[in-house]
């Protein structure tokens, strides 16, 4: 009998080869390192008869992946079976395939071949192909992996059965494998953690922590919460000025579409409250995978917009040190002419000049909305 599908537990241990037609090597197994009659965990042998047991006296060879060592033997002088029942997962794959060498000492009865998908509740016989009496290892189905039908895509405890019935000879099979051709699904986690930064009144940072997806969208709107989702299979056109990328719904503007942040958006009004979603996707252009619940949300207020204006200019006597400047609006003071002084509190519209001497000193508030200025000058005589 073939050797029998070690089955690849996905919760556990995942053991993902690529092949070159795209399909992933599942599980396999080869019983190297089992002695006669043992099996591998998992595997249960039972009925009348000789039952299925491990075979090291000939080693399989002759077709492509043979491992050259132990494999599993059955006689045929009554009906026994072999399972496989630990719950092999498909789960994020489809195009289910299963494959084995095999070898007939003697004419006989081809064992019987089963899957279930449901504990063994249900056993499900595979049609294939099998040369009688061969005395070489071969492929099984006449070297075609066997092809399972759609109920073995996508579960989490596929389960095999070999039986073999009365006849001459034995049968003996080694290196079970059952490959699948990966399908892209939704990541599972949301971003979280969105953080606004340098926020004006046209422009803003936004930053968050990304969730499980191997990309995401960024979605903005003015005003109002953002009511629509995006659509899988559809690839958002992003772009940082707000009202020129691809949108969900009206007014719902996609300004980023890559891996990681942060993002800056510019083109914003004014005083003007912006809420902010990030969905999670996998998959390539065309074929994208949206996580839609609950993606993070939030929102910021743009800074009001306000002609910078940093004050009269001040005229004072050599004797004073110290004087106060008073700006109007949201900016920051810097010092632009003059010997150095001290500004201090440079984020605050009132703030306190110290250090001063005679000669004439030039200070400069400039806006936090858009980078405007105005001047103010100090003349200490």
């Amino acid at each position: 009998m073939t050797k029998l599908l070690y089955i690849l537990n996905f919760s556990v241990a995942m053991f993902l080869a690529i092949i070159s037609d795209g399909q992933v090597i599942l599980y396999t197994q080869n019983f190297d390192g089992f002695v006669a009659p043992a099996f591998p965990t998992g595997w249960i042998a039972s009925g009348v008869g000789t039952l299925w047991k491990t075979n090291g006296t000939s080693p399989s060879s002759g077709y492509t992946g043979s491992s050259g060592n132990n494999n599993a033997d059955c006689g045929s002088n009554g009906t026994s079976t072999l399972v496989f029942n630990n719950n092999l997962s498909t789960v994020g794959f489809k195009n289910i395939t299963v494959s084995w060498g095999e070898r007939f000492t003697a004419t006989g009865i081809v064992p019987a071949f089963f899957w279930s998908s449901n504990g063994g509740a249900t056993w499900n016989p595979v049609i294939l192909t099998d040369v009688y009496a061969n005395t070489n290892w071969l492929l099984v189905n006449g070297g075609t992996a066997i092809s399972l039908p759609a109920g073995a895509e996508g579960v989490s405890n596929l389960e095999f059965k070999f039986v073999s019935a009365s006849g001459g000879g034995s049968y003996r099979m080694d290196d079970f494998s059952v490959k699948g051709i990966p399908v892209c699904i939704a990541p599972t986690t949301q971003s979280r953690n969105i953080i606004f930064s340098n926020v004006r009144c046209d422009q803003m940072d936004i930053n968050w922590t990304n969730g499980n997806g191997s990309k995401r969208i960024v979605v903005v709107k003015a005003g109002s919460v953002i009511t629509e989702i995006p659509s899988d299979n559809s690839t958002y056109s992003e772009n940082t000025i707000f009202g020129n990328g691809n949108t969900l719904d009206a007014g719902e503007f996609v300004v980023f579409n890559n891996s990681n942040g942060p993002v800056t958006v510019t083109g914003l009004a004014a005083g003007t409250n912006y809420y902010f979603s990030v969905f999670e996707y996998n998959c390539d252009a065309g074929s994208e995978k949206y996580f839609t619940a609950l993606p993070l949300n939030g929102n910021q207020q743009t800074l009001p917009y306000s002609v910078p204006n940093a004050g009269p200019d001040q005229y004072i006597c050599s004797a004073i040190n110290t004087t106060t400047m008073v700006a109007t609006g949201a900016g920051t003071w810097s010092q632009i002419g003059g010997t150095p002084a001290t500004i201090t509190t440079p984020s605050s519209a009132t703030t306190t000049i110290t250090s001063l001497t005679s000669g004439i000193y030039v200070f400069r508030w400039t806006s936090s909305c858009d980078g405007t200025y105005s001047d103010m000058e100090i003349v200490v005589q």
